[in-house]
């Protein structure tokens, strides 16, 4: 088992007659929580669309995240990195936020949208 903080732990099974042992290690997922509120109100925003984009990959194309639920909250996972977050909701200006993932911590964005 070959084990690095951060990734995945991969097994790879040797058997007597291998020389050589190529073990790929995939990065391991953090859960990213998006929470889109009111400014003004400080009410949760139901319904908002959310996208995102690496920044890592400037050739990367943005990408739909979830939409909010009624709590203005939504969540998945991505690789530990840095990111490019959007929110759109009809009658709200667009909001856009960089934010770095991290194994181990609180990946929480929060957005305050104002209206048009």
């Amino acid at each position: 088992v070959f084990r690095k903080p951060g990734y995945k732990d991969t097994e790879v099974k040797v058997t007597p007659d291998k020389r050589a042992v190529v073990a790929r290690l995939e990065p391991a997922l953090v859960n990213v929580v998006i929470q889109v509120v009111d400014a003004l109100a400080g009410v949760p925003i139901n319904r908002a669309l959310v996208s995102y984009k690496s920044l890592q990959n400037p050739l990367s194309e943005e990408k739909y995240f979830a939409m909010t639920d009624v709590n203005g909250q939504c969540s998945s996972t991505l690789p530990p990195g840095q990111y490019s977050f959007k929110v759109k909701k009809f009658g709200y200006r667009e909001s856009i936020k960089n934010f770095q993932s991290r194994i181990n911590r609180d990946n929480t964005v929060a957005f305050n949208l104002v209206l048009m």
